[in-house]
Formats: structure tokens, C-alpha cells, sequence
């Protein structure tokens, strides 16, 4: 009897956490550069080869190669869509101490990890089987772009222009195809994103958290 009542315990206090773990896309408050981090952690390391796919995800074949890529990329485009569910991103850069010689290494993560979301989507439009995976995958790298273009840099914000331009090349192929209600609700969830940041607020930001690295 002791034993049930211990075992009914412990499952009360910890299905919670166990759910959780074996749900890493669900959404909730918190900070998306944590699973983006995670993301890029698990990406595979590319051959040169496939590397030359995943920079040329808007008119790459989708081959035995393409698909294979994809396979392996499984989990990081998983938590992509976890990160995306999270409206705030603070990715963390001291620029106060490292001033222009921060390093960046979200940048290049972030266009190698919407790359291969634009690739798989466009292996979702062309299927016809899967075109609702393929939008959020399109929608993720946009929502991925939009956190990357306010992290505090202007570098920041030319690759959330790409990221952007990217999917939006990507979803446009697929436009014809998709019925008026779904486009409408594509439309309001673009709207619903983070916002893009702008030129200006990229030059201030910048400004404001190199100043005293100048000054020193």
C-alpha cells in the first residue's frame, strides 16, 4: 500500500517534467535562443556536397541526397519550431565587453538551420501531400529571421533580411496551390510574428552597447 501511494507521488510530481521532455516543441514563456542554441547544436556536420544543397534550398534537386539531408536534420528543425513558438529571443551577446570583436556564431547557424527549413518545405509543396508542413516550416524561418535581426547588431539584421527573402521565395512557389482561407491565415500569423527590426533601432542598439567598450 505504502508502495502505490509512493509510486501515485512520484508520477504527480514529476509527469510535468517527463511530458515536457518528450514534447521540446511545445510552446511556453520563456527565452526561444535557448532552443534555437539546441537547435544548431544537433545539426549534422554536411559534406561539401550537401552543404552546396542546403545554400541552394530555393532550386536544389530534391534527390536520394536532398531527402537524406533532410533525415538527418530531423530533430534541429524540430526545435526550430519549439523556438519559433516563443515570442521573446534574447540571444545573449556581450557586446559591452567584446565590443566589435563579438563573435556572431548564431548568424551562420540561423541561415544553415532556415536553409534546410526552406528545402524541406519545398519538399512538403511539391509532394501535395504535406503542403500544412511545409508553410510552418516557411513560417519558422521567418519567425527565426525576425529574432535575428533585433539581436543587437546590424549584421544581425542584413541576415534576417535573407532569412526573410528566403522563405518568402520559397512560400511564393507554393501560393497557387493553396485555397483563400489558408493564405488569409497565413497572412494573420505573419502579422502575429515579432516584429522585424529596423536600420535605425539596429544602429542605436549597436551604438548603446559598444559605447563603453570605445570609451575602455
Amino acid at each position: 500500500m505504502m508502495f502505490s501511494a509512493l509510486c501515485l507521488t512520484t508520477t504527480v510530481l514529476f509527469l510535468p517534467w517527463i511530458t515536457a521532455l518528450a514534447d521540446p516543441t511545445a510552446a511556453s514563456d520563456g527565452n526561444a535562443a535557448l532552443k534555437y542554441w539546441q537547435a544548431f547544436a544537433t545539426l549534422p556536420k554536411f559534406t561539401p556536397a550537401e552543404s552546396a544543397i542546403i545554400a541552394e534550398c530555393l532550386t536544389a534537386p530534391l534527390d536520394d541526397t536532398t531527402q537524406e539531408v533532410l533525415k538527418n536534420s530531423k530533430y534541429s528543425l524540430r526545435m526550430l519550431h519549439g523556438a519559433a513558438a516563443i515570442k521573446q529571443c534574447e540571444w545573449g551577446m556581450n557586446f559591452n565587453e567584446d565590443g566589435v570583436y563579438a563573435l556572431l556564431p548564431h548568424l551562420a547557424a540561423s541561415r544553415l538551420l532556415t536553409s534546410l527549413a526552406c528545402l524541406r518545405a519545398r519538399q512538403c509543396f511539391q509532394s501535395n501531400q504535406n503542403a500544412d508542413g511545409g508553410i510552418e516550416d516557411v513560417l519558422a524561418a521567418i519567425t527565426l529571421g525576425r529574432h535575428v535581426s533585433v539581436d543587437g547588431s546590424l549584421l544581425g539584421l542584413l541576415v534576417g533580411y535573407n532569412i526573410e527573402y528566403r522563405a518568402i521565395e520559397t512560400l511564393a512557389v507554393a501560393l497557387p496551390t493553396l485555397d483563400p482561407k489558408t493564405i488569409r491565415e497565413v497572412k494573420a500569423r505573419i502579422d502575429s510574428m515579432p516584429p522585424f527590426g529596423t536600420q535605425a533601432n539596429a544602429l542605436l542598439a549597436c551604438e548603446k552597447v559598444t559605447m563603453e567598450w570605445f570609451i575602455r
